[in-house]
């Protein structure tokens, strides 16, 4: 819901300050922190006017810190050329509150207790624990419990270092590289449960509309007794009057359970989808152009755009159809065809949905840019080989660069003994996945450097 404020009239040079609330609901993930403020006005002469402001909530609404955390079953390792000298310092609003008594809240002492400028841990709002880890060599790791929190964890790392170094260098731009594969394993399953729960819900309203015509049919024949002067026997109708009743609010109940896990499955796949875009653009150097275009393709506006007649689904499936023919095809031939998608509908599944992606970023692993078909000097993509090997089970993609491969499946962290293989969705939405160990991801750290 988008909350709006009316404003009658506006007097020249005497600005009018409207105050807002944010609030995080703890059932469901916090995709991203960016707020976008519109205003709508009308001027003496009756012209309309728009204007457009961005804003960022502070993170502190949506984590906490915490202590230290080890263990975790999703980690991530990137290169940063200019690492910060502390964690502590990083993220200073959050270890060290400005006053800590303006709002009668600090740190708790057991918190105070065990800082470390190398590692930094957070508890998220709508639950599970995200941890920052810095190396002596200067590497960088995030780790959480589930997948889709490090879309929000890399999202505000990424910032401050930006921060950080634009007052160091006046640069803001490479602050962070990954070297590792993409993990587009635990990508495709998010977006396989947020497609099941579509096709589920989608069930139940088929199913609702079935047993209230039965509902309506029943009641109908009851009418026409009710109104003889003769009636008939009511043959038992008034029980299966009362049973169709009952069957219309456990579907009508089934569908609110489902809405509301839909909603939270879409958080988590929203927040996956900008994780995968930014860790695509530290992949393979994107630049902040083609990096903007790809969000643009993905749709990362699950949650709020996601409708019954038109998902995310089918709006990404067409962008990527687009994107292929277009910009990122390999003959010109195709570039020469007609662009148009056709009627947007949804499909029976997401197998070419998964293929697809799979080929932009196969595609965008060569070197050739979005806006190739715009730019003559972009190379050429029809010359260089092809390096795609697909699967439909577990899609992969492998890069250039011969040391290792551009997309695989996730690796992670060793799992904690006592998790039991649990699910890593919030709001009891299961999230099956395969875990193994991950190996060390900084050679000859010893004990206290261990990420």
């Amino acid at each position: 819901q988008r909350p709006s404020i009316n404003i009658r009239a506006i007097k020249p040079n005497e600005p009018v300050t409207a105050r807002m609330e944010f609030r995080v609901r703890r059932d469901l993930l916090v995709p991203n922190l960016e707020v976008v403020v519109s205003a709508c006005m009308v001027t003496l002469r009756g012209q309309p006017r728009t204007a457009v402001a961005h804003c960022r909530l502070p993170f502190m609404l949506a984590a906490e810190l915490t202590q230290p955390v080890h263990s975790a079953v999703y980690k991530l390792v990137f290169d940063c050329p200019s690492p910060p000298s502390s964690l502590l310092a990083l993220f200073d609003d959050m270890t060290y509150p400005q006053p800590p008594a303006s709002n009668g809240w600090e740190l708790p002492q057991e918190v105070q207790g065990s800082l470390n400028p190398h590692i930094v841990s957070f508890r998220f709002r709508g639950g599970g624990e995200g941890t920052v880890l810095l190396a002596k060599s200067g590497r960088i790791a995030i780790q959480t419990s589930e997948f889709a929190q490090l879309g929000l964890l890399l999202y505000e790392l990424e910032r401050r270092l930006q921060n950080l170094r634009a007052q160091e260098t006046g640069s803001a731009s490479g602050v962070l590289s990954f070297r590792d594969p993409l993990p587009l394993h635990d990508y495709f399953i998010l977006l396989d449960d947020h497609f099941a729960l579509r096709c589920h819900l989608r069930d139940l309203r088929k199913e609702l509309e079935d047993r209230t015509q039965q509902y309506r049919a029943v009641e109908k024949r009851l009418l026409v007794r009710f109104r003889d002067r003769n009636p008939s026997p009511l043959q038992h109708l008034d029980f299966l009057l009362n049973v169709s009743y009952q069957q219309v609010c456990t579907v009508c109940d089934g569908i609110v359970e489902a809405e509301k896990a839909l909603m939270a499955v879409a958080q988590h796949l929203t927040a996956a989808t900008h994780l995968i875009t930014r860790l695509t653009k530290y992949r393979f150097g994107l630049d902040d152009r083609t990096s903007g275009s790809l969000c643009e393709a993905f749709s990362t506006g699950i949650a709020i755009e996601d409708t019954a007649s038109c998902g995310w689904e089918e709006r990404c499936e067409a962008a990527m159809h687009h994107l292929l023919k277009t910009c990122l095809s390999t003959k010109d031939k195709e570039r020469d065809r007609d662009r148009s998608v056709g009627e947007l509908s949804m499909p029976e599944d997401v197998g070419r949905l998964k293929k697809r992606i799979t080929s932009v970023i196969d595609r965008l692993s060569q070197g050739v840019s979005l806006h190739s078909d715009l730019d003559p000097s972009a190379p050429a993509l029809a010359s260089r080989p092809s390096i795609t090997h697909q699967n439909t089970d577990a899609p992969s993609v492998t890069a250039p660069p011969p040391s290792q491969p551009a997309v695989t499946q996730q690796q992670h962290a060793e799992r904690p003994s006592d998790n039991g293989g649990g699910s890593s969705s919030s709001n009891k939405v299961a999230v099956s996945s395969h875990h193994h160990q991950l190996p060390p991801v900084i050679e000859g750290q010893d004990e206290g450097e261990s990420m």
